[in-house]
């Protein structure tokens, strides 16, 4: 196992699982990835993204993003709409929970060139953190310990949660 030094301000290239494994537990303050969406995407000229064809990556990469991740902090994951089944799985596998979510639209048209058909225009991401403990807002139930915490308890009935956006680190 390498310090977390060994990997600061250095771009490294490699597989993210087998790069993950040699960081030490709760190093990493946030992590932002944008991976393979599962659709096995090729674009017109045949290029294709690696591991897009399988899921068999996604439950071991998020459980070493989990072990890696420091508490209560967070993970921001882009995914593939039709395929968000496999990685709510893989998140809450690891150990994750959900705490906010976003999707946006693009000011581009696509078009399955296989079957003629237009293809999504809005990207999707969510926001999943590492935490202790399962501790949720009784009220609102959006599970904002910050807001949870900053309330003192005689005054809890006057409840007021503020957006989980934007991030806390």
């Amino acid at each position: 196992m390498k310090t977390i030094q060994e990997f600061a301000d250095r771009i490294i290239t490699g597989d993210c699982i087998e790069v993950m494994k040699e960081m030490p537990a709760t190093s990493i303050d946030f992590i932002a990835t944008d991976p393979p969406y599962l659709v096995n995407y090729q674009s017109h000229d045949g290029r294709s993204i690696a591991n897009d064809d399988t899921n068999e990556w996604l439950a071991p990469a998020f459980a070493e993003m989990y072990r890696v991740l420091r508490y209560d902090r967070f993970l921001l994951s882009f995914y593939g709409w039709n395929k968000v089944d496999h990685f709510f799985a893989a998140w809450k596998a690891a150990g994750f929970r959900p705490v906010g979510h976003l999707v946006w639209t693009k000011n581009i048209i696509l078009t399955n060139v296989l079957y003629d058909t237009p293809m999504s225009q809005h990207t999707c991401w969510l926001r999943v953190i590492r935490r202790r403990h399962r501790l949720y807002c009784a009220m609102c139930w959006t599970g904002n310990i910050l807001a949870m915490n900053s309330i003192p308890h005689k005054s809890r009935s006057r409840h007021f949660c503020p957006p989980l956006w934007p991030f806390r680190a």
